[in-house]
């Protein structure tokens, strides 16, 4: 496949870069049959052949193999793309080459072909096997398998080549025909493997694009939430998002039987505050305000900005003595609040009422209480607390 047909999101070193990968791993889960192919010619060929020569051609296929597998586990360890950058992939092609020619050595240890008996038939077809399935092993690297093919089967023909035509064109024929077979199934099988690899990577890259898109969908829903649900200023809860948290917690009160305490507060003379140092520093008071309340909160604790400078807090499953007691701590921090960025002389007071909401009260009444004990308490002088009723 050329390049230009390459889906989008998958490029053609992506693709090599698999292949390497894929061709390493079947390369390092083949030591067991290489293993077993020495092993017979060791059975079959070393009762009729020297120590020495069926000895060197399996030293000769364990160094090779040694090679390989060292190759192999290199390229897992770092990476196919790391591995493509050093070069490793061109050091792949040549120890399959000389895998293959270390093979083809077996030809050279048969007998004369009138002479065949079943151990040299025996090797004739492992030669056939081996070269069968290193196309299966190879096929995610074209180089490759061209090298170890052709490495095996040049030093076997030179062998059989040197047999008078005779008695070994019977046998040239099939390996022509087996070797013309061979080029055609290789290439099919490495089209088919190359195909795969883009297949899977092309998968890959739209999951990685839809789990993206997912994410950034999230966060838009996210950031549409929050807008909803939040004052953004304060980046407490509004109104609205207040209203349904208590309903959600009025369903729960039925359930448990229990109370909850409702707390309004108001900052003392805001309007003075942005009238004397501007909305800017007005911002920063309230950012200041709603950091220093949920401080003095529990997690359970629910905090929403009710309009302007005035803040509702919803303490479930909270008497009116623990009420008073977080609405004194709340007042105490805000009176020693400071900021860096506020104006010098800065003082910053809140007046706090406090109501019951027992279960059988809708929410919206238990407000209004606490709306009447905070309209007390600021006739009281500010900077103080009233319990309803």
């Amino acid at each position: 496949m050329s390049h230009r047909l390459l889906p989008d999101g998958v490029s053609a070193q992506d693709v090599q870069a698999e292949c390497l990968n894929r061709m390493a791993r079947r390369e390092s889960t083949g030591l067991r049959s290489n293993v077993l192919g020495m092993l017979l010619v060791v059975v079959v060929l070393g009762p009729s052949l020297p120590t020495w020569l069926v000895g060197g051609f399996v030293l000769l296929r364990l160094a090779v193999l040694g090679f390989l597998q060292g190759l192999t586990r290199r390229i897992q360890r770092i990476g196919a793309a790391e591995a493509m950058a050093q070069g490793l992939d061109r050091k792949m092609v040549l120890g399959l080459s000389a895998s293959g020619l270390t093979w083809g050595l077996l030809a050279w240890m048969l007998a004369d072909i009138p002479r065949w008996g079943l151990p040299d038939q025996l090797m004739m077809m492992l030669l056939t096997v081996t070269s069968a399935m290193a196309l299966i092993v190879t096929a995610h690297l074209g180089r490759g398998m061209v090298a170890f093919n052709g490495g095996l089967w040049s030093v076997a023909l030179t062998r059989f080549l040197s047999e008078p035509l005779a008695t070994s064109w019977p046998l040239l024929v099939s390996l022509a025909v087996y070797m013309v077979v061979l080029w055609l199934f290789g290439r099919q099988l490495h089209a088919q493997a190359r195909e795969a690899v883009i297949a899977d990577l092309r998968n890959r890259h739209l999951a990685a694009a839809l789990e993206d898109s997912n994410a950034q969908l999230q966060q838009a829903l996210d950031q549409a939430m929050a807008l909803a649900t939040k004052d953004p200023l304060t980046q407490v809860l509004n109104r609205r998002a207040f209203l349904e948290r208590a309903h959600l917690e009025a369903a729960a009160m039925q359930r448990e039987n229990t109370t909850a305490s409702l707390l309004l507060l108001d900052l003392d003379h805001f309007k003075a505050v942005n009238d004397r140092h501007g909305h800017a520093t007005g911002d920063l008071v309230l950012q200041q305000a709603c950091a220093s309340v949920k401080a003095c909160l529990r997690e359970v604790d629910v905090l929403a900005r009710w309009g302007g400078e005035e803040f509702l807090l919803l303490l479930p499953r909270t008497e009116l003595a623990g009420a008073l007691q977080v609405a004194e701590r709340i007042r105490t921090s805000l009176e020693r609040a400071q900021h860096p960025d506020w104006p010098a002389g800065l003082a910053l007071t809140a007046s706090i009422g406090i109501a019951p909401w027992p279960a059988a009260l809708p929410v919206e009444q238990a407000i209004s209480l606490a709306d009447k004990a905070l309209y007390r308490a600021k006739g009281m002088g500010r900077n103080r607390i009233d319990i309803w009723p």
